[in-house]
C-alpha cells in the first residue's frame, strides 16, 4: 500500500473499468517496518489520502505523503513522535483542511505567542478570548501551543521532543481534528490504531 512507481493503464473510452497492464515500482519504503509505530503513522497518511484526496491529480498531497514516508523512514527513534505528528498535520494543510492557530479562526485576531491557546475543534483552530467565550473549547498551556504552532509549521525551529503524556495528547488533538474534518462520520481504522498506540504496552 505504501510503495510507490507509475501505473500502465490501458484506457477504454466505453469502459468505467480499465486495465492495469503493467506497474514499475520505483519507492518501497521497508524501513517503516522497523516499528510499528512508524508504519502505524504511514497507513495513517496513506488512509486520508485515499479517503479525502479528490478523484483528479494531487500534486501537492502526492509530494507530501511521499516526503512523509521518506522522513518516517529516517528519523531516529527519540524524534519519531514528533515527526508524525508534523507529517499528518502537513498532509492535512495540503489536503485543504489547514487549522488556524496563529489567528482567530473566527474574527483574524492574531493571537501572541507565549499564551494559552484556546483550540475548538470545531471551529477549525484557535480562537481569541473574546470568540472562545461560551465555546466548548480545549485549552492549550503556553508550551502546548507554541508546540501546535510548530508541528503545524507556522513557526521554524526544531520540532519539540514529547514525553508519553504529551505525546498522547497531541495525537488525540489531531485524531480529533481529522475525524471532525476530514472523517465525514465514516470509520478511520488506521487513524484509531496509531492515535491509541495499540500496539504498545499499556
Amino acid at each position: 500500500m505504501l510503495s510507490g512507481g507509475t501505473a500502465h493503464i490501458l484506457h477504454r473510452d466505453s469502459r468505467d473499468l480499465h486495465t492495469l497492464t503493467a506497474f514499475d515500482l520505483q519507492s518501497l519504503p521497508v524501513r517503516l517496518t522497523r516499528d510499528v509505530g512508524r508504519y502505524a503513522t504511514g497507513t495513517v497518511l496513506a488512509e486520508l489520502m485515499l479517503r479525502v484526496a479528490p478523484a483528479e491529480p494531487h500534486p501537492e498531497g502526492f509530494l507530501v505523503l511521499r516526503d512523509a514516508l521518506r522522513r518516517l523512514e529516517e528519523a531516529e527513534a527519540p524524534a519519531l513522535e514528533a515527526v508524525a505528528l508534523e507529517r499528518v498535520w502537513a498532509l492535512v494543510s495540503a489536503l485543504g483542511f489547514a487549522p488556524a492557530v496563529d489567528r482567530c479562526v473566527r474574527d483574524g485576531r492574531p493571537l501572541l505567542p507565549g499564551e494559552e491557546l484556546a483550540w475548538s475543534v470545531s471551529e477549525g483552530g484557535a480562537l481569541c478570548d473574546r470568540c472562545a467565550r461560551g465555546t466548548e473549547v480545549t485549552v492549550l498551556p503556553p508550551e502546548g501551543g507554541a508546540a501546535l504552532r510548530r508541528l503545524v509549521r507556522i513557526e521554524e525551529g526544531p520540532l519539540p521532543r514529547f514525553d508519553p503524556k504529551h505525546a498522547a495528547a497531541h495525537r488525540r488533538l489531531v485524531a480529533r481534528y481529522v475525524r471532525h474534518h476530514l472523517g465525514e462520520g465514516a470509520p478511520l481504522a488506521a487513524l484509531d490504531f496509531w492515535q491509541q498506540r495499540a500496539w504498545a504496552p499499556a
